[in-house]
């Protein structure tokens, strides 16, 4: 069995004018089984910050980070809820 790690994320711009920014990064290890492809949250993290120079760089700056970590048998079967808007779709 094949294991990959995969990073996905999304920006929320904060403030336009001075580069702020907020990350919400999602770490899903993927399975790999002959048939069968299987996706695992990993870990969940808001970073706050900034761009170093929003006009010339991409380089960020965070000054705020979190970091959530799932447990095991801790979403029930049929678990909705709005914190999957905005996540990207994995074809899982």
């Amino acid at each position: 069995m094949q294991k990959t790690l995969e990073t996905w994320f999304t920006d929320v711009i904060r403030n336009k004018w001075q580069g702020g920014i907020e990350r919400h990064s999602y770490i899903f290890e993927r399975s790999l089984v002959p048939g069968l492809n299987v996706c695992q949250l990993k870990e969940y993290k808001i970073q706050i910050g900034q761009y170093m120079n929003p006009a010339k760089s991409c380089q960020l700056l965070f000054s705020e980070e979190q970091v959530f970590l799932p447990r095991k048998n801790t979403f029930r079967i049929g678990f909705k809820s709005n914190f999957f808007e905005d996540v990207p779709l994995l074809d899982c």
